[in-house]
């Protein structure tokens, strides 16, 4: 299978695009871009102008910001995340985006995406919807860095488990995704050091509100009781 087949296979089943006819997919497909890309791959950086909007077909992605050796995390992707320049102008993007896991992505150009979108207003409508509930999900995190260093981390580990769940694969095999952070990441998407965050990790340990396999490093997140 070609790899703007094996593009279309897999875009076809999210649910932005679900309800294309079969006969515009073959068409829809030919200005798909797949790509298989390694764990610590930079997607793109704001060194170089970008035109194009990807769609995370597998694996993960963190979008960040980093100045003078720092970094912070501001968004992690399931699969199912549009991401890029959504703007028809090339421009140089405010942040970098960085495969975490072994990645599958597809790509369009700005003007193909917008193209479809014209042609199709419930695939527009849909696109406004996942664009809504980003900004509402941006919100809440902004929301937290007003809490202490605890809450921050759970609410974050909350956040995250249920993103992943309502992500494309935890709604394929309705079950819960697993969730595998190291200190170092949690430091970075909750901007806290290394240090708040061990000790912050333990306290919730230590209260039954987070339980870590020491094997797989799988993260279990429990509701705090009423």
């Amino acid at each position: 299978m070609s790899e703007p087949q094996l593009s279309m296979c897999y875009m076809f089943l999210f649910d932005l695009f679900e309800s294309i006819p079969e006969e515009q997919k073959s068409h829809i497909s030919q200005s798909l871009q797949g790509n298989t890309l390694e764990k610590g791959t930079t997607i793109y950086s704001p060194h170089e102008e970008l035109n194009k909007i990807y769609l995370l077909k597998q694996g993960e992605v963190i979008l960040y910001h980093s100045h003078e050796g720092k970094t912070e995390t501001f968004d992690t992707l399931a699969p199912g995340a549009l991401f890029g320049n959504f703007q028809l102008d090339p421009k140089k993007p405010s942040h970098f985006a960085e495969a975490t896991r072994d990645t599958m992505l597809c790509a369009f150009t700005t003007e193909d995406f917008s193209d479809i979108l014209s042609k199709r207003p419930d695939l527009t409508m849909k696109f406004v919807e996942k664009m809504a509930n980003r900004i509402s999900d941006y919100e809440r995190r902004f929301k937290n860095s007003l809490y202490t260093a605890k809450f921050r981390i759970y609410d974050e580990l909350k956040r995250l488990r249920d993103k992943k769940n309502n992500s494309f694969f935890g709604k394929l095999f309705e079950s819960s995704v697993p969730i595998r952070l190291t200190h170092e990441e949690i430091a970075k998407i909750t901007g806290l050091n290394r240090v708040t965050v061990t000790r912050s990790l333990k306290e919730l340990k230590e209260e039954g509100l987070v339980t870590v396999d020491p094997v797989s490093g799988v993260i279990e997140i429990h509701e705090q009781s009423s």
